[in-house]
């Protein structure tokens, strides 16, 4: 009977396996993975072309080889590669290690090129085998357009998948031949050799793809209790079969935790982490206060925390001269919690006055820095006050402070007295004299003429003479119960002078007498023009002593209109006049030599100029001067010069 029943279960599974041939492989048969890749293609083709070509060939391989290939999809395929780095892969090198990434054991790829030679567009469609590192098939083709391609495509991909079927130990897909008369069956069928194929074991489907990707971004990732990345995460080699996932974004988020199986196909887990965490907004009264949260400072008020890990924690807030106030509170996941905590004074004020104000404040000792009226917290209890001014007797006061009250302290200053004497004297080259007729001025207030004697409170005074037009000015400390004389001396003309020589040492001054300015002249010469307009620079050496400045030397050049120019160095003496402060008049006397240049119808050419010189120089304000200057030229060649300037500025330099 055990033959019997041997003998049918044979026959029946030679029955099955020739009947039903799609379903007669054996578990070692399946996954073996195919990956249908973008064809590489030039700049010129739209992307979005070339991957409805791809899309084409994927679904003819997909509808024409059998169950016991794992066609990849292409969701999978863009999840484990980049788009940038499938782009343009074509050739044996490329596609191999393309598919060794994707852990496919085949990949089928192509290229799509310009002919310009032909003016047509090139296709080629290949077929790799991955794990023997070979070429199985190859389809070239052409087309006029890309609707074309599109049309080519079709055929070509049928044709490799016949040849990739041939290779791999599977009948070609064959179609039902037209009949004359009969219904035409244009369906590809694909036919399985009677025969059982065994693949290779270590190309079964073992391992899988596990793509993990979490909002927001950056969680740990464990698998079966491994850390094994951060999310976005992605595991090429995850074996087939159950496993435990989790993820974890630090304290402010709930983990995540998965346990299932893991399908050849590969597994996607798009994670949306929940938050662990408050808004916390913390205030105080008076703001300010420095805060802490659980004993750990978190700043001063208003405080807010955007992501507070959910719990239960204690808010302490402390203010200086206030008692420290705590709360215990409770923050809840994806909630706000506002606190406001009323803090209470520890201290009282103390308001501080004094007539007249200003006075300096001294409390138990030390001095606080300020003047009165003032107002200052302090600790409750017994407080020293002192208070101090000058010109005027100390104030000291005892005053006690409540917590929360407002207590007052001060009075009026006592005045103490001093007395100031105020004398002038006229200091000259003979030794001082004392003058009567100075205006004294004590605090901005006249008070009379020297000599004077003044009682005046015992403290600085601001004191100011003034004497024919001179001021002068100082600050006297008036001591208490005391006089103090102050004496102002005010110098001579003929001292100042004197001083001034001795100050200079009677050095020499150089001068350049502003002659940077528009020279208007006459010249009553036949044969010139009459006016004449020029630039000049002149430059002066003088001599100081008192009463008088001497000009030792003096270097000019002008420069006139085309029909007379001067190059002249006159040696002059001068005496200035002081009109005001400002104002002066300066007259001077001298000889000129030099060269003019002269450019005229009877007379041209350079000659000798020599003659005497004299005028004025009147000075109207600083940096403007009017200038009057005649000139008799002995030579004969311009006889009388008169010249007129507006010197627009002038300065001296001492050496």
């Amino acid at each position: 009977m055990l033959r019997t029943c041997s003998k049918a279960f044979s026959f029946f599974a030679i029955f099955s396996f020739c009947l039903f041939p799609r379903f007669a492989w054996t578990q070692e048969q399946t996954g073996m993975r195919v990956a249908v890749v973008d064809l590489s293609a030039p700049s010129s083709i739209p992307h979005g072309e070339v991957a409805q070509i791809t899309d084409v060939i994927r679904s003819i391989v997909t509808k024409n080889l059998p169950p016991v290939f794992d066609i990849m999809t292409k969701p999978i395929i863009e999840a484990l590669v980049p788009s940038d780095q499938r782009a343009r892969c074509f050739g044996e090198n490329c596609l191999l290690e393309l598919g060794k990434i994707l852990q496919a054991r085949y990949i089928i790829g192509g290229e799509i090129r310009n002919l310009q030679e032909r003016a047509k567009i090139g296709v080629t469609i290949e077929a790799y085998d991955v794990k023997a590192g070979k070429l199985l098939c190859t389809e070239p083709g052409d087309a006029g357009n890309l609707n074309e391609v599109t049309q080519l495509i079709q055929s070509m991909t049928e044709k490799l998948v016949s040849c990739f079927l041939e290779r791999t130990g599977f009948q070609a897909p064959t179609t039902v031949p037209i009949t004359k008369g009969k219904a035409v069956d244009e369906t590809p069928h694909i036919v399985l050799k009677p025969k059982k194929v065994t693949l290779p074991k270590d190309w079964e489907a073992k391992t899988a793809i596990l793509f993990v990707q979490s909002e927001p971004e950056g969680a740990t990732v464990y698998l079966d209790g491994e850390r094994v990345g951060t999310t976005p995460f992605q595991k090429l080699d995850v074996p087939v079969g159950t496993h435990h996932l989790f993820v974890e974004h630090g304290e402010l988020y709930f983990p995540f935790e998965w346990t299932g199986r893991i399908p050849v196909e590969g597994l996607k887990k798009q994670i949306t982490l929940e938050p662990n965490f408050c808004r916390l907004v913390i205030r105080s009264n008076p703001k300010g206060a420095q805060c802490k949260l659980s004993g750990i400072d978190i700043g001063t008020t208003p405080i807010t925390i955007e992501q507070q890990k959910a719990g239960k924690y204690t808010v302490e807030c402390t203010y200086p001269h206030y008692f420290p106030e705590r709360e215990d509170i409770e923050c809840a996941p994806k909630k706000e919690k506002d606190v406001e905590l009323v803090l209470k004074e520890s201290v009282g004020s103390l308001r501080i006055w004094s007539e007249p104000s200003g006075a300096r404040i001294y409390m138990d000792g030390k001095a606080l820095g300020a003047t009165t009226e003032y107002i200052i917290k302090v600790d409750p209890g017994l407080h020293e006050i002192r208070l101090e001014l000058e010109g005027y007797e100390p104030y000291e006061e005892q005053v006690s402070v409540e917590i929360g009250k407002e207590s007052k302290v001060g009075g009026k200053l006592a005045e103490i007295y001093g007395g100031i004497k105020i004398v002038a004297e006229l200091g000259d080259v003979g030794g001082p004299k004392a003058i009567s007729d100075v205006d004294v001025y004590i605090d901005g207030v006249l008070k009379g003429k020297t000599p004077l004697q003044e009682k005046v409170l015992a403290k600085r005074h601001t004191v100011k003479v003034v004497y024919k037009g001179l001021e002068q000015q100082d600050v006297v400390l008036v001591p208490a119960r005391a006089t103090i004389t102050k004496t102002f001396v005010f110098k001579s003309k003929e001292l100042q002078e004197l001083e001034k020589l001795k100050e200079a040492k009677r050095r020499l001054v150089l001068l350049t007498w502003g002659s940077f300015g528009a020279r208007v002249g006459i010249s009553p010469n036949p044969g010139f023009d009459r006016w004449i307009v020029g630039l000049g620079v002149e430059v002066q050496l003088y001599y100081f002593r008192t009463g008088f400045m001497y000009l030792i030397a003096t270097g000019k050049s002008e420069g006139h209109n085309a029909k007379m120019g001067q190059a002249l160095f006159p040696l002059e003496g001068q005496y200035v006049f002081d009109i005001s402060s400002i104002a002066y008049l300066t007259l001077h006397a001298g000889y000129q030599i030099g060269v003019q240049t002269v450019t005229a119808p009877n007379l041209g050419g350079n000659y000798f100029s020599h003659g005497p010189t004299a005028g004025f120089n009147l000075g109207l304000a600083p940096g403007v001067e009017l200038w009057f200057r005649f000139f008799t030229d002995l030579s004969g060649i311009t006889s009388h010069t008169f010249l007129f300037s507006v010197v627009p500025f002038s300065f001296g330099v001492p050496f």
